[in-house]
């Protein structure tokens, strides 16, 4: 029925069509081992961040940058404060690990952007051009104060593939695109397995 509707995509809305694009996406999605690519992020300056990332079902990620590394068995999750010289652990066995993208989400079988850590206040659907390609869009409005704090994710009409995110947060804007994203690679055994270097501290988080 969704294919269907559309081969037929002139008699749906714009959010409809948005809708069932993404529904299709997310079914694809969850259906890989693993995922793994780059992901940059822009702001006004120019580049402002880049790093790769590895995701492996049941639900093991890592997420590697120049400030944070971040590993995650699916049991615990290590996160290394490269600055700071420090790292915190966190059981994570009951649940999942937090950092990896949340829009690729629906790999381990959620909503796009359902890890987000906001309250979401409205959901909308609708098609829009982003970089000269027709995408199928999903923004997120959040609860915060009347700022309208969102992020929009994009999916490739044609190809049914994420291509990133906006996101507004407090008046500042940022751009998320992903690069090289690939499924079902052949991963290390030990791709989610990390030891502190020497010379750095644990910082231990307290509760409560």
């Amino acid at each position: 029925m969704i294919m269907l509707a559309l081969a037929v995509g002139t008699m749906l809305s714009g959010g409809d069509e948005g809708r069932i694009i993404f529904a299709i996406y997310e079914r694809n999605l969850y259906t890989h081992r693993n995922a793994s690519g780059n992901l940059v992020g822009k702001g006004s300056g120019g580049v402002t961040s880049k790093s790769s990332f590895l995701l492996q079902k049941p639900k093991s990620f890592r997420l590697i940058d120049d400030q944070i590394n971040m590993y995650s068995d699916g049991k615990v999750q290590f996160n290394y404060l490269i600055p700071e010289k420090e790292y915190f652990k966190r059981d994570v066995s009951r649940g999942f690990g937090f950092g990896s993208p949340c829009a690729l989400d629906s790999f381990f079988g959620s909503a796009t952007g359902s890890s987000a850590p906001y309250f979401v206040k409205k959901t909308e659907f609708r098609m829009q051009k982003l970089d000269g390609r027709e995408c199928a869009a999903k923004a997120l409005h959040f609860e915060s104060f009347g700022r309208d704090d969102r992020m929009v994710f994009y999916v490739d009409r044609a190809t049914r593939q994420m291509l990133g995110w906006d996101q507004v947060f407090g008046g500042r804007k940022m751009y998320y695109r992903f690069v090289n994203l690939r499924f079902d690679v052949d991963v290390p055994k030990d791709a989610f397995e990390w030891k502190p270097p020497p010379g750095i501290k644990e910082r231990v988080l307290r509760h409560g």
